[in-house]
C-alpha cells in the first residue's frame, strides 16, 4: 500500500501553550490517577520546544501504517487490493464521519417516502436511491480509506489539547486503533531519549532516591552537596523522566520577592508573565498546584535566601507555608551556602527555624566529591570509543582537580575544539593529551588568579556546625532523616529581646 508520509511537527499547526491552572480545572475531574499523570505530561510537553506538535508527530510515526484505519477497517482487513461496500463501508463512513454517500440506512428510508407518495415526477428519483442502494455503487477502496483516516491525523495535536482541558474526552481516536498503546511506547521512547542524554552515575542515583521518597511521601527533602557534583543534571534527568508529576524551577539571584513568583509562575506553566502584583502571581501558583498532583524541585535552593548580605526568610517561608503544609512534595537541591545562609539568617534576625526543620524528613547527603568509578562513567559518556589507555588519562587528570567533574567538562571541550581545529576524532590519543595539558594550565592559571575562599571566621559564640557524616565516594547507601539529623545550625549568643515569630523557644536545634 502506498499513502501520504506521516506529518512532520512544523506540519500541524501550531498548539499555544496550555495554562497550568486550566490543566488543574480539568485534572481535578478525573479519578484515574494514570490519565491525571498523562494529562499533566501533556502540560509539560506542551511547554516544550516543538510542543504537542512534535509529540503528535512522534505518535504517528507509530500510527502509520501499521495501526491506521478504523477499528471496522481493522477488522475486517487492510491491505492493497481490499474493498469495502454495503454496511461495513456505511460503519467506516460513519467512524470517520465520511460522507460520500448516503447511509443505506437513510437511502431507504429516503426510498420509502417516495413510494408512499408517490406521485409521476417522483420515478426518477426512485431509480436514482435504487441505483444508490446496489453495494457496487456504495464502495472504496482500502487505501482511499486510508488516506482519509490519515489526513484526520492532521487533527492530532488539537486532540491533545482537548484531553488536557476537557476532563470528559475520550481517549481514543476514529482514525487509528490502540491510542493508549501509541501514546505509551511515545512517552518509554522519550524516556529512554532522556536517559541516553545523561551518565548513569552513583551520585544520580541518590538524587533519584532522595526525589522518589519527597514524592511518595509528599513530604520536604534535601539534597545537600558540594558544587559541581552533577546535582542539576540528576535533577533534571529525574523530572524529564517524571514530567507527569513533578516541575523543575531552576533559582537565580532574583533580587525581589515578585521576580521570584515570575520564575515560579513561568516553571510551572501558568502562562505569559505579565506585569502584576504579587498577589496575582501568587493566585495563579496556587490555582496550578491545588490538586497535589506535582511535586516541585527546587534548583540551586541558597538562592532563596537572595543576595544581599542580609538573607531573608520570606521565600522559605513561603514555601513551608504555601507548599509544605498543603501536602504538596518539595526538594531543595542546596549547596553548602544553604546552611550558611540560613545560620546568617537567626543569627542576624533571631527567626526561629524549627518550624522548617521539623517538617524535613529526609536530609540527602552526598559525597564531598564524585567517585573515580562515576567520572569514568560520565567520560565515556562524554567521549564514546575512547580506549582504555586513554579514558586512564582524562580520568586521572580529573580527580586530581577539587571539582572533578567541572574538569573533565573543561578537558573535553579543550578535545572537541582541538579535534575539530586538526580534522582528527575526538578519540585520538593526541588529542586527549593536549586537551589535559591545556586543562591543567587553565586549572593552574585560575587557581592563581582567583584563589579558592577560605572559610570565613564565625562571629560571636555559637554552636560550631556540624554536618552528617558524608559518605565515602564508594558507599552505595545515602543518609536520610531517619538515621542522620539535619545540620545543626549555629547560632550566636547575642539574640534580640524580642524574636520575630513570639512564643517559640529563641533558637533550638537538637
Amino acid at each position: 500500500m502506498t499513502f501520504a508520509k506521516p506529518f512532520s511537527a512544523s506540519e500541524f499547526t501550531p498548539v499555544a501553550p496550555i495554562p497550568a491552572q486550566s490543566v488543574a480545572a480539568a485534572v481535578a475531574q478525573v479519578n484515574d490517577p494514570e490519565k491525571r499523570r498523562l494529562i499533566w505530561y501533556l502540560h509539560w510537553v506542551s511547554h516544550q520546544p516543538g510542543g504537542l506538535c512534535a509529540f503528535a508527530a512522534e505518535m504517528l510515526e507509530i500510527i502509520v501504517p501499521d495501526r491506521l484505519g478504523t477499528s471496522t477497517m481493522r477488522k475486517a482487513g487492510v491491505g492493497a487490493g481490499i474493498t469495502y461496500s454495503g454496511a461495513t463501508y456505511d460503519q467506516i463512513c460513519h467512524e470517520i464521519d465520511h460522507h460520500e454517500h448516503p447511509a443505506e440506512s437513510d437511502l431507504r428510508q429516503n426510498l420509502e417516502m417516495l413510494i408512499d407518495g408517490w406521485r409521476p415526477s417522483a420515478a426518477g428519483e426512485i431509480a436514482r436511491v435504487k441505483s444508490a442502494l446496489e453495494p457496487k455503487n456504495r464502495r472504496a477502496t482500502c487505501v482511499d480509506l486510508l488516506n482519509i483516516c490519515h489526513g484526520r491525523c492532521y487533527f492530532l495535536p488539537e486532540k491533545l489539547r482537548k484531553l488536557c482541558l476537557d476532563p470528559g474526552a475520550a481517549w481514543e481516536a476514529d482514525y487509528f486503533v490502540g491510542f493508549m498503546d501509541v501514546f505509551r511506547e511515545v512517552l518509554k521512547r522519550r524516556e529512554k531519549a532522556a536517559t541516553q542524554r545523561y551518565a548513569a552515575t552513583r551520585i544520580a542515583g541518590y538524587v533519584h532516591d532522595a526525589m522518589s521518597f519527597a514524592y511518595r511521601n509528599r513530604s520536604l527533602a534535601v539534597i545537600h552537596g558540594t558544587e559541581r557534583l552533577g546535582k542539576s543534571v540528576a535533577t533534571r534527568l529525574w523530572q524529564e523522566t517524571n514530567a507527569g508529576c513533578a516541575r523543575l524551577i531552576d533559582l537565580t539571584a532574583a533580587t525581589t520577592d515578585i521576580l521570584f513568583y515570575q520564575e515560579l509562575f513561568k516553571a510551572l506553566g501558568c502562562g505569559e508573565v505579565r506585569r502584576g502584583d504579587a498577589n496575582e502571581l501568587r493566585a495563579g501558583i496556587r490555582a496550578a498546584v491545588e490538586t497535589r498532583d506535582l511535586m516541585l524541585i527546587f534548583d540551586e535552593a541558597h538562592c532563596l535566601f537572595g543576595l544581599s548580605a542580609r538573607a531573608s526568610i520570606k521565600r522559605l517561608e513561603y514555601i513551608r507555608t504555601e507548599f509544605v503544609n498543603r501536602g504538596i512534595p518539595i526538594v531543595l537541591v542546596v549547596t553548602p551556602q544553604f546552611s550558611e545562609r540560613l545560620r546568617e539568617m537567626e543569627r542576624t534576625t533571631g527567626f526561629n527555624t524549627n518550624q522548617f526543620r521539623g517538617r524535613i524528613t529526609k536530609w540527602a547527603e552526598l559525597p564531598k566529591k564524585p567517585s573515580r568509578a562515576d567520572v569514568e562513567c560520565v567520560c565515556r559518556h562524554l567521549i564514546p570509543g575512547l580506549s582504555d589507555e586513554t579514558a586512564s588519562l582524562l580520568v586521572d587528570c580529573a580527580v586530581s582537580a577539587d571539582t572533578p567533574m567541572a574538569a573533565l567538562n573543561n578537558a573535553v571541550l579543550e578535545a572537541r575544539m582541538l579535534a575539530e581545529k586538526r580534522d582528527l576524532p575526538i578519540t585520538h590519543p593526541d588529542v586527549i593529551r593536549t586537551a589535559i595539558g591545556y586543562s591543567l594550565a587553565t586549572r593552574q592559571m585560575l587557581e592563581a588568579s582567583i584563589p579558592a575562599p577560605q572559610p570565613a571566621a564565625r562571629r560571636g559564640r555559637g554552636v560550631p556546625v556540624s554536618r552528617p557524616a558524608v559518605p565515602a565516594s564508594d558507599t552505595p547507601e545515602i543518609l536520610d532523616a531517619a538515621r542522620v539529623q539535619a545540620p545543626r545550625i549555629a547560632v550566636a549568643k547575642e539574640v534580640p529581646a524580642q524574636p520575630r515569630n513570639r512564643g517559640q523557644a529563641p533558637i533550638c536545634v537538637a
